[in-house]
């Protein structure tokens, strides 16, 4: 139903000309995510997470998200305003990178197709990293480093695995058609395959060892 409703509305605004109508399908299934209760594959762990989080302190989540559960938990809010919160983040990042795109109405519906689901219902830490790389790797483009940086780092202080991006920047400045463009691909593709567990003994800090290994164990 949200798909047939948001195509219509796609379909009047590429129509009329206008965005309008874009705009207003966009945000009507943002706050439809942003007012959901008990949805996706982590909301138990999220809310049994913000109930101890006491318990658990800053070693069991990256700071950017634990930080966030202090902040809501000593202000008297519940668990349901820290995803709602979150999920807003994730729709305010999005609306940016759709409001700038040539054909916004296309951009809505890859939107819902690749990343909706995913991004506001399944894992919004990961969802919220993604989207704060993305508008970060866009400032950067724009010769903004030193925002891009903060925002990298947050991204990271929500989800660490978007450390894989990483060398997209690499990227930023090139042409596709470039051969500096082609050989940083082909090293990147190579790197895909390496075994990083090797590597994680050499990581100082367990927080970030233990993240590293349960990561790409999952690949």
């Amino acid at each position: 139903m949200i798909y047939v409703f948001t195509y219509v509305l796609s379909v009047f605004s590429s129509i009329l000309h206008s965005k309008r109508f874009t705009y207003i399908a966009f945000w009507l299934v943002v706050l439809i995510a942003v007012f959901k209760i008990e949805t996706g594959n982590d909301w138990e762990n999220y809310k049994r997470f913000f109930l101890n989080i006491d318990q658990y302190g800053f070693l069991k989540l990256e700071p950017g998200y634990t930080l966030l559960n202090y902040i809501f938990k000593d202000i008297g809010f519940d668990y349901y305003h820290v995803i709602s919160f979150v999920s807003f983040l994730i729709g305010l990042a999005a609306f940016s990178h759709i409001k700038s795109s040539p054909a916004p109405a296309i951009a809505l519906l890859i939107f819902l197709r690749y990343t909706y689901f995913q991004t506001e219902y399944m894992f919004i830490r990961q969802g919220l990293a993604v989207v704060l790389f993305f508008t970060a790797l866009e400032f950067y483009r724009n010769h903004k480093k030193n925002i891009a940086f903060v925002l990298v780092l947050l991204g990271l202080s929500f989800h660490v695995s978007i450390i894989v991006y990483l060398p997209s920047f690499l990227f930023a400045h090139l042409s596709p058609k470039s051969y500096k463009y082609l050989v940083i691909l082909f090293v990147v593709s190579l790197l895909s395959f390496v075994d990083y567990t090797y590597f994680s003994s050499y990581i100082p800090i367990d927080f970030i060892k233990i993240k590293v290994v349960g990561y790409t164990d999952n690949l």
